[in-house]
């Protein structure tokens, strides 16, 4: 017989039945009511001290998996837990004040000689708005990193500057997705040279070390303290040097007193192709960066029209002057065909070749 009920049953647990052990047992304590801290323009979440994002396209779907997370966290198990269901009831973007209808379903037992059963539990929440640290410092175009993108020795061209520009606003976008501070506080593209600022310093990094890789440049990062908060923590600003080569696609260069036509660029290394003999060679990046190169000039370097090919001779008319030119050639490669147009460069009365589409 049940101690509390009165109920004749021989399936007691410590002298009750098992509706009494239930009403006294429950299968988990909920929270009475959970608050969750929002940032109110990017919309990621306060966790412990860290802001996290969550990921999702709607507003509602974002507002609603914080609420879980932190009604989930709060929620202390009291006996066996074999699922568990959290709704929240939601409908438009709340405000501060509002109250927040979260229910709580859960399948378990508080005693391994019963069956599993169903239990449900309601509670409220309120979401707090704040703004991020990433959000603030966007907003007060506080800038934390600078990407600065240099190449040696020369001014940026403007296909390289439209071309890092593109990458970098497409990069961004990417980060954005784990990184709230990854947006383009400034952007200042003057005379050959290229800054981003950036809310977050390690978006910055990530995207220095993403130009790196693509235009096999070197990285530098400098440190300046511009003040002391409240709490006597530094405040610093973080300077990023991207460094790109001496030397970019589709140029000739002069190395060790041989012409080079530069067509790309590996993550460490620098594909050359040798005008001599038209073989392909490859150059360290920390070589590049340390060798004596000479730029040609593409003033210096001359359209042909390839009038015949008789092998081994090639006859060629330049277009300026409509001078015929006579070349005699032991290997001529397969885009030197009568009808074209080629690149003619002549250094110390040599000539060579190279492809007009370079």
């Amino acid at each position: 017989m049940c101690a509390s009920c009165g109920t004749e049953t021989r399936m007691l647990i410590d002298n009750l039945c098992h509706d009494c052990y239930r009403s006294i047992h429950k299968l988990l304590k909920p929270p009475s009511q959970v608050e969750v801290t929002l940032c109110r323009s990017c919309f990621s979440y306060l966790d412990r001290g860290n802001w996290r994002i969550v990921k999702g396209y709607d507003i509602i779907d974002i507002i609603k998996r914080c609420i879980e997370y932190k009604v989930e966290s709060k929620i202390k198990p009291l006996g066996e837990v074999k699922a568990l269901w959290i709704e929240v009831f939601l409908s438009e973007v709340p405000t501060a004040k509002e109250k927040i209808l979260v229910e709580i379903r859960v399948l378990g037992r508080v005693h391994p000689s019963m069956e599993y059963y169903n239990e449900a539990y309601k509670l409220q929440a309120r979401v707090k708005y704040e703004l991020c640290p990433n959000c603030r410092a966007v907003i007060a175009k506080k800038e934390k990193a600078t990407v600065q993108v240099r190449a040696k020795d020369r001014k940026l061209d403007e296909r390289e500057v439209e071309e890092i520009v593109k990458m970098a606003m497409k990069e961004l976008g990417k980060l954005y997705e784990r990184d709230r501070g990854a947006v383009l506080i400034d952007e200042v593209v003057s005379n050959g040279i290229i800054d981003f600022k950036l809310a977050s310093l390690n978006a910055a990094r990530k995207l220095a070390h993403s130009i790196q890789e693509k235009y096999t440049g070197k990285i530098t990062e400098t440190v300046k303290q511009i003040g002391i908060s409240r709490t006597g923590r530094r405040i610093v600003r973080v300077t990023i040097r991207v460094l790109l080569p001496p030397v970019k696609r589709g140029e000739v260069i002069l190395l060790n007193k041989t012409p080079y036509l530069v067509k790309d660029f590996s993550r460490r290394a620098v594909k050359l192709i040798n005008l001599t003999n038209f073989k392909e060679e490859s150059i360290s990046t920390s070589k590049i960066f340390k060798e004596d190169i000479k730029r040609i000039e593409l003033s210096e370097v001359r359209k042909a029209l390839v009038m015949s090919v008789n092998p081994p001779f090639i006859t060629l008319m330049l277009l300026d002057d409509y001078t015929i030119v006579d070349l005699r050639r032991e290997v001529i490669p397969i885009w030197i065909k009568e009808g074209s147009t080629v690149n003619l460069l002549v250094l110390n009365n040599n000539f060579y070749l190279f492809p007009s589409n370079y």
